[in-house]
């Protein structure tokens, strides 16, 4: 896959942004990564570090360089999260892309405003999802919540840049064989995710907080 610097987050003991599996060589749009001019194939590891209170990973791509942390709070009680900041040498044309294993993707403009999906007490649908397909638009939005599909849902806080332009993409992907909720191995098989998207003109990056 052309997947190089793309991740896979667990939060809480749950997946929330997955991989689709294996189709062929599936392209930078299927997975959670930057897409722009000027990188290479391969993003390279340069820094790593894991400490009681942080991890830290940081690789380079081209142009592009992205950097994970998990802050790991002192107390048991307290939530982990993540920080993710993706930036370009230059102000540059970019894509980002976040596809999450979720029920649903609601965003809101107000990063103090806690984001509500209006579709809770909907069933969901045979993929998992019960979408709103309002958010498919492009809007100025700082936040959103990703609704899971279990018992985790997380929220998402975009620092920079000020008005980002986001929305949301469903995608069904069919890959040879996977593993079912029972443990049993299903052919062929379907991931369906929401995309968290943002498309930018001319600009740096983007620096956010994951907080499942």
């Amino acid at each position: 896959d052309d997947d190089s610097g793309s991740f896979v987050l667990w939060g809480q003991g749950r997946v929330l942004a997955d991989d689709f599996g294996y189709y062929g060589l599936a392209p930078q749009e299927d997975h959670s990564m930057v897409t722009t001019p000027g990188t290479a194939n391969v993003m390279q590891v340069g820094e790593f570090t894991a400490t009681p209170e942080l991890d830290y990973v940081r690789g380079a791509k081209g142009t592009w360089e992205r950097q994970i942390a998990l802050v790991k709070p002192a107390t048991p009680t307290a939530t982990p999260y993540f920080m993710l900041a993706d930036t370009l040498a230059a102000p540059a044309p970019f894509t980002w892309r976040l596809w999450l294993l979720a029920r649903d993707v609601v965003l809101t403009p107000d990063l103090a405003c806690s984001p509500v999906s209006a579709h809770t007490d909907e069933p969901a649908a045979a993929d998992g999802t019960a979408m709103d397909i309002s958010f498919t638009t492009p809007r100025e939005c700082r936040r959103a919540l990703m609704v899971g599909r279990e018992d985790v849902d997380m929220d998402i806080f975009v620092l920079s840049p000020q008005t980002p332009h986001l929305r949301t993409e469903k995608k069904t992907k069919e890959s040879l064989m996977g593993y079912g909720t029972d443990g049993k191995m299903v052919s062929p098989y379907h991931v369906t995710q929401i995309g968290l998207i943002a498309e930018a003109k001319q600009s740096t990056g983007m620096t956010l907080l994951l907080l499942p």
